[in-house]
């Protein structure tokens, strides 16, 4: 059993770089560049709208399981009958 994923190398020099641009960016924001406020701004309004989608189905979610809402039972397969032929 593998306790931690196996990452390669690249993949950690592409976090790396990720992450250092990430800083670039928001160092440049502070000194304040436009492009780098735009793109901090856009960036924090991503992570603002996945964690407001993250609360509101916990809501639901909680709402639902406190309300006692079920989803229906998955429908049975129809079962189809033998056509018998008619003599004349």
């Amino acid at each position: 059993m593998q306790l931690l994923p196996r990452f390669s190398l690249r993949m950690l020099f592409v976090a790396a770089i990720g992450a250092s641009l990430l800083g670039l960016i928001m160092r440049q924001a502070v000194l304040g560049a436009e492009w780098a406020i735009a793109i901090a701004v856009a960036l924090a309004s991503l992570v603002l709208i996945f964690a407001f989608h993250v609360l509101l189905f916990g809501l639901v979610r909680l709402f639902g399981l406190l309300g006692g809402v079920h989803p229906d039972p998955p429908a049975q397969p129809i079962r189809l009958n033998k056509v018998r032929s008619i003599d004349l």
